[in-house]
């Protein structure tokens, strides 16, 4: 009875393990645990922060990283995002929570 118990007492943490994804760069890897893909030469991980390495890139070239990820009810979604320097129209950053593609360039 108390294997039982203890059972369905883990059934529900188990549940909430596999439902959480959590990538805060602190191995200095990000095509692992979870794979990010997208235009991966462009950026590196320094210090345990994720950064655009594209010191000259085309007017109108587009960097971006993607990962799949089931979770959309119920989370929480952190961001620390850091410009050095001043955006413009044609400099920007943008973010996404979720897509149906992975391929950020397109039309989403």
């Amino acid at each position: 009875m108390r294997f039982v118990l203890a059972l369905l007492l883990c059934f529900p943490v188990g549940l909430l393990a596999q439902l959480s994804m959590n990538d805060d760069f602190n191995d200095g890897d990000f095509t692992a645990n979870p794979a990010w893909s997208g235009n991966t030469f462009d950026f590196e991980v320094l210090a345990g922060e994720l950064h655009l390495n594209n010191p000259t890139p085309a007017s109108n070239e587009t960097s971006y990283l993607s990962t799949p990820s089931n979770i959309l009810d119920n989370g929480n979604w952190q961001f620390y995002f850091r410009f050095e320097q001043n955006p413009s129209s044609s400099n920007y950053g943008r973010g996404y929570l979720a897509s149906d593609q992975a391929d950020l360039k397109g039309a989403l």
